[in-house]
């Protein structure tokens, strides 16, 4: 066995590999990249106005719940899946269209008015708006949990 020439590839592979492991960190930056949470992109601008946190079975009046996004303000507030939308803001027997026009004239953080109708009651509501990251980061949650 030539020692000289096993010290050498020995050293050359030490070498690739760690120039290897540099060029990774030095390009890491600001690239997108999975660390376990999902990678958002967008066409065009970037989303400003806030999410709610629920998902409707239709696009027409009466809206009804379907999913209600868990960690939300919206599942906090106490909307449950078969909730019916009674009104939103001021305006009564909203369809899809009318509610997102109403959403969407509002920003992350600002509070939304509900009135939703469950069973025989009727609950008035306040659900505190999403940022368009958090809204997909709980999602992405709840569509693939983390292990325990």
């Amino acid at each position: 066995m030539n020692w000289n020439r096993f010290f050498t590839v020995a050293v050359a592979a030490v070498a690739a590999m760690l120039s290897i492991a540099v060029f990774v960190l030095l390009n890491m930056g600001d690239s997108p990249r999975n660390l376990g949470g999902p990678v958002a992109i967008f066409k065009g601008k970037r989303p400003t106005h806030g999410f709610v946190g629920v998902e409707f079975t239709g696009t027409v009046a009466p809206l009804t719940v379907q999913r209600v996004i868990k960690g939300s303000d919206a599942e906090f507030a106490g909307v449950a899946r078969g909730d019916i939308v009674l009104r939103v803001e001021d305006i009564d027997n909203p369809d899809f269209e009318s509610f997102r026009a109403v959403v969407k004239g509002m920003k992350p953080g600002e509070t939304l008015r509900l009135t939703i109708g469950r069973d025989e009651e009727r609950l008035n509501v306040r659900v505190q708006l999403l940022t368009v990251e958090d809204s997909i980061l709980l999602r992405e949650r709840m569509d693939h949990p983390l292990p325990e």
